[in-house]
């Protein structure tokens, strides 16, 4: 958080933005949901997840709010997942969970999406809780409950 130097350590007022601060993702809902999937106004803020454009779909038809590639897994550790996602699906979350962690537009991400109350995370996956949108979920999570 950035230091507000009006504002003296330990006052009322800085106790209550620091814990705005920590809490205000928390408050966020993360839903998950293929992108072929007619959008609903429960979705709120739609962001679609692939690195690749989805299979079949036009982009004029294409209902989303941001494409962030970045959050996405490598090309090197999507195409190893892909070639036997059942025998590789544990040690998938693991690798994905560690590239998140390390990568620079993570913490730029999660202040984007903290600006809204509801974010939907989109991908043409078909089994979507066997794809990445999980594992990020549950990294974005354990990364604030965590935050000091």
């Amino acid at each position: 958080m950035a230091k507000i130097p009006f504002l003296k350590k330990g006052s009322t007022i800085s106790l209550f933005l620091l814990f705005y601060h920590k809490m205000r993702l928390l408050m966020v809902k993360i839903l998950l949901k293929r992108i072929y999937e007619e959008p609903s106004e429960a979705d709120g803020y739609r962001i679609l997840l692939d690195r690749l454009w989805p299979r079949g779909l036009k982009k004029e038809d294409a209902k989303f709010d941001e494409w962030r590639k970045d959050i996405t897994p490598s090309k090197e550790l999507r195409q190893w997942f892909h070639e036997d996602k059942d025998r590789h699906w544990e040690v998938f979350q693991g690798r994905y969970g560690m590239e998140i962690k390390q990568n620079p537009d993570f913490i730029p991400f999660l202040r984007e999406i903290e600006k809204h109350p509801v974010v939907t995370f989109l991908t043409a996956a078909k089994d979507v809780q066997h794809s990445h949108l999980p594992i990020l979920k549950e990294v974005i999570e354990d990364f604030e409950k965590n935050k000091s």
